[in-house]
């Protein structure tokens, strides 16, 4: 007996929507979903009761399919069509390799195609298999409706059904954000910097992928290999997955992995699908992506929920992220024409096209791009702290802390204390705070202010019980007897200024009959 299924609100949405398609007496439908929003659980509902062919292109994911639809309607009724498995041809479900199935010469009979992983079927090869099922229904499954050259998906489909887009699951907390760390410009097939020192600044103790354009580059650092080599080097243990890796050392891999004994997988162009490792948290692009769709399925590999896993880390080297758009942007699909877009926003220069030639790694900087929703969150929390800083009830509570013996004993303390004086120095030493000084004793306001200040009784009173003090004597006796004062005082006695001052001086007493002596 099957399990009862509940899925989300979005999965209900796109499982009526595909059904609706076939209603109509569209046969073909693409179902399109983010890596980790549930595409095996929503063809699992839509498989139902029907008699059905589960297709996919790779032996893990056939074991995938067939592990969860057994656990959903019972081992009994799945069966295998590929090499090295027990066949159950009385089973209702029939999981299969298109490879192994184009070569078998009677198919198992289905009302319900399913092809996991679509973008990956060339259309001659589609074209063959669902010609020898020309009444049944079709779903296809994927989260890029992309083949691997760009073209879209309409030879096979008539219709396309988008359950849901990144960022509507990060905010629903089905995935999580990811910051991406970016180059400035494209670099095209070179780097921006050595895969292992981007690791280690940016991702720290993270586990997750490599990806990398070849398995060796002769004369560089880039394949994979090498790269797993440097890893290795600097105390990080990796190991390398690529498409010549047998079986058996793949699993034994993948498990280490799993166990939290290897932290990073360097692999060539067989882990962007297939493969489950909520844990992951870093995917690094020691390539470059000239399509978005390979960019958005290596990416997804770390976008899975894990206890403890609050946010991922994506580390382009290559500048795709410049291409394409962030990985988890909302993006638009379509059958014809451009299979996937983002949303209208100028797109940087495409980066310079070198041939075969080997990467080069500049050594620039990286910068972060912000997951959108995690700039959403800070955005808030910002607006929240300042609509409180801003209350009446907040001002009032802080005037008086402030205010009270506490807080002023807590103040002069600081003032008082080495950290205190050395921050407050610093602070009085800084141009941008003496240039705003100077700029406000300048201001009418200010100059009142002192006036008003130098003219008020306590101040004069202050100012004269200060002036009689032994203290300010002994200092205005040392100040006058010192050779800077003299000097001053010489320099102003030849000066223009003084000279004019005495002859003035000198012309009023000789008026009134007086002395004429100048001292």
């Amino acid at each position: 007996m099957a399990k009862v299924l509940n899925p989300y609100p979005f999965q209900v949405a796109a499982i009526k929507g595909v059904k609706a398609h076939w209603r109509r007496g569209t046969k073909s439908v693409c179902l399109v979903c983010p890596t980790g929003g549930g595409k095996t659980l929503m063809g699992a509902v839509l498989v139902g009761e029907s008699r059905t062919l589960w297709v996919a292109h790779r032996e893990e994911l056939v074991r995938q399919a067939a592990a969860r639809l057994a656990g959903q309607f019972g081992a009994s009724n799945v069966g295998y069509v590929m090499a090295g498995k027990t066949v159950n041809p009385g089973a209702r479900i029939q999981v299969g390799t298109i490879q192994t199935l184009l070569n078998c010469a009677e198919l198992p009979d289905a009302e319900l195609l399913v092809l996991d992983e679509c973008h990956h079927y060339r259309a001659d090869k589609w074209q063959e298999l669902l010609g020898r099922y020309p009444h049944a229904r079709v779903l296809g499954l994927t989260a890029t409706p992309e083949r691997q050259d760009g073209k879209p998906l309409g030879d096979i489909f008539k219709r396309l059904v988008v359950a849901a887009q990144t960022q509507e699951l990060i905010k629903a907390h089905y995935l999580v954000p990811a910051n991406t760390f970016t180059p400035i410009r494209p670099h095209g097939k070179d780097l921006a910097q050595y895969p292992v020192d981007a690791w280690i600044m940016h991702a720290g103790n993270g586990r997750g992928f490599v990806f990398c354009k070849r398995v060796e580059s002769e004369g560089t650092e880039t394949g994979a290999y090498a790269v797993a080599q440097r890893f290795q080097s600097s105390g990080i243990s990796a190991a390398v997955i690529e498409a010549k890796t047998k079986k058996a050392d793949r699993a034994r891999i993948l498990k280490r992995f799993e166990s939290g004994d290897l932290r990073v997988l360097v692999n060539v162009g067989v882990l962007t699908e297939g493969v489950d490792m909520p844990a992951a948290n870093v995917a690094m692009f020691v390539r470059q992506f000239k399509h978005v769709g390979g960019m958005i399925q290596a990416a997804g590999r770390v976008l899975r929920k894990a206890p403890g896993k609050r946010v991922a880390t994506i580390i382009d080297l290559s500048g795709s992220v410049l291409m394409h758009g962030a990985p988890t942007s909302d993006r638009e699909y379509s059958l014809t024409g451009r299979a996937i877009s983002r949303m209208p926003k100028k797109r940087a220069p495409a980066p310079r096209e070198r041939g075969e030639a080997e990467q080069e790694i500049s050594g620039e900087r990286l910068v972060l791009l912000e997951d959108q929703f995690i700039q959403g969150r800070k955005a808030r929390v910002k607006a929240k702290q300042a609509a409180y800083k801003a209350a009446p009830e907040r001002k009032a509570k802080a005037a008086a802390y402030y205010a009270s013996p506490e807080a002023k004993a807590k103040k002069a303390a600081y003032k008082a204390s080495p950290e205190g004086k050395a921050k407050a120095a610093a602070y009085r030493a800084m141009p941008e705070r003496k240039a705003k000084q100077a700029a406000y004793h300048a201001t009418p306001e200010a100059k009142a202010k002192q006036a008003a200040r130098n003219a008020a009784p306590e101040r004069k009173a202050k100012k004269a019980a200060y002036s009689a003090t032994s203290e300010r004597k002994a200092r205005n006796a040392a100040y006058n007897a010192s050779p800077e004062r003299k000097a001053k005082q010489a320099a102003y006695d030849a000066s223009p200024e003084r000279k004019a001052k005495a002859a003035a001086r000198q012309a009023a007493r000789a008026k009134r009959g007086g002395s004429v002596d100048d001292n």
